[in-house]
């Protein structure tokens, strides 16, 4: 689990000094942008992010994540293939 954190964190690190300007930034927060900032805005992400997912694991079952994962083409798909799998016999 840590190593997933860790890992996340690095990523977001990075994005975040790729993405977000420091002009853009400084604005935000209201002071000159330095690596703190950026570190702390990182780690507020990446636990969030964390927690989100924990909840969303929690709170889905297996039908509601294929769901939202696969298409209404791939599900129309596959009932077709069931239904004639089931004529078949």
């Amino acid at each position: 689990m840590f190593f997933l954190y860790a890992a996340l964190f690095v990523t977001l690190v990075a994005v975040s000094f790729l993405v977000v300007t420091p002009s853009v930034f400084g604005r935000i927060v209201h002071h000159a942008v330095g690596a703190s900032d950026y570190l702390t805005l990182s780690w507020f992400v990446t636990s969030s992010s964390m927690i989100g997912g924990a909840f969303g694991t929690g709170l889905e079952n297996a039908e509601e994540v294929r769901d939202a994962a696969y298409g209404q083409r791939h599900r129309r798909r596959q009932r077709q293939l069931t239904e004639a799998r089931d004529r078949a016999r």
